[in-house]
């Protein structure tokens, strides 16, 4: 995984690759990327 992705490309990515085998994640898919939002709108940086 690229060291320049943004936290919501990687879940964007985690989420894609999670859906590829089969797993739905719906409400927890939706809880991922409002976090993201969250995180990026108050101004913080996570390391991953």
């Amino acid at each position: 995984m690229s060291a320049h992705l943004s936290l919501p490309e990687r879940i964007e990515t985690y989420l894609a690759e999670r859906r590829r085998l089969g797993f739905e994640l719906q409400h927890m898919g939706q809880a991922l990327v409002r976090f993201a939002r969250y995180v990026v709108g108050a101004g913080r940086k996570l390391t991953i």
